[in-house]
């Protein structure tokens, strides 16, 4: 008899323990995938190509243009593999397309461009395309934050393909007394006391400046660093923060100039 009930408690934790492992292992997968599931919205449609799903409305007045806009996207994700030397994403990638402002804070209800493991999110009226693109990459490629959040924000300006010279705005920034000194970039507490666009132009301006004097590489590797600043620039460039920045000023005083001349 003592036999029998051993045995039947024996059983018993045995059906239960796959159960309870089911039960928890499933509740896990459904927290962990929530921001990567598509949203549904009625009377929208879809457009794929190459390594893009587009989703937008139907009655959408610029749905005609969808060749050209998913021939951009698809040559703006090329250019930013190629520039970082990174591999593009294996699996497609979902593009919201946002109508207004105010059509995405009804539906998204988030700050755009928005990204997840499987999304970008883009308004096609205030936001240039390419911002997104080079969000989802970032996170793609497993990039961790920089120290400096000059560094991010500026290489998402910088690949935004909105086609603004951002050495030329940071010029005329110089010459019209709105600029950021480097030592307000390089201090994130007071960086972000900025307007976003007026920091991020220059911050974009200042990672180019970076990328096509020290290499991507490089930059990268500063990227990755928990030096000081001033450390990294006399490593790379052989000079001090003062002279380096006197260096990138008169570049983008020039690049000002020369627009100037053109108009």
């Amino acid at each position: 008899m003592y036999k029998k009930v051993l045995l039947t408690i024996s059983l018993a934790i045995l059906i239960l323990i796959p159960l309870i492992i089911t039960g928890c292992s499933g509740e896990e997968k459904t927290e962990e995938n929530t921001e990567n599931q598509l949203p549904e919205y009625p009377n929208w449609t879809t457009y794929t190509y190459r390594s893009f799903v587009y989703h937008f409305r139907r009655d959408a007045s610029w749905r005609d243009k969808m060749d050209q806009l998913s021939g951009a996207f698809e040559n703006a994700l090329k250019q930013d593999c190629g520039f970082f030397n990174k591999p593009a994403p294996a699996e497609p990638i979902h593009v919201f397309i946002y109508n207004t402002p105010d059509e995405a804070k009804t539906l998204i209800g988030k700050p755009l461009p928005y990204v997840t493991d499987n999304q970008i999110h883009w308004e096609r009226i205030t936001v240039a395309y390419g911002a997104g693109i080079m969000m989802y990459l970032l996170e793609y490629w497993g990039m961790d934050d920089p120290k400096y959040i000059f560094m991010k924000e500026g290489m998402i300006a910088l690949r935004d393909y909105s086609r603004r010279d951002y050495h030329e705005q940071t010029g005329r920034f110089i010459n019209e007394g709105f600029y950021l000194p480097l030592d307000t970039l390089i201090d994130n507490n007071a960086y972000l006391q900025h307007e976003s666009q007026l920091r991020s132009w220059e911050a974009a301006s200042l990672v180019a400046f970076m990328t096509l004097n020290f290499g991507v590489d490089n930059f990268l590797k500063i990227w990755d660093s928990d030096k000081p600043f001033a450390e990294s620039i006399r490593e790379y460039a052989r000079i001090d923060l003062h002279q380096f920045e006197h260096l990138w000023n008169q570049y983008a005083i020039q690049e000002y100039q020369k627009a100037q001349e053109n108009k």
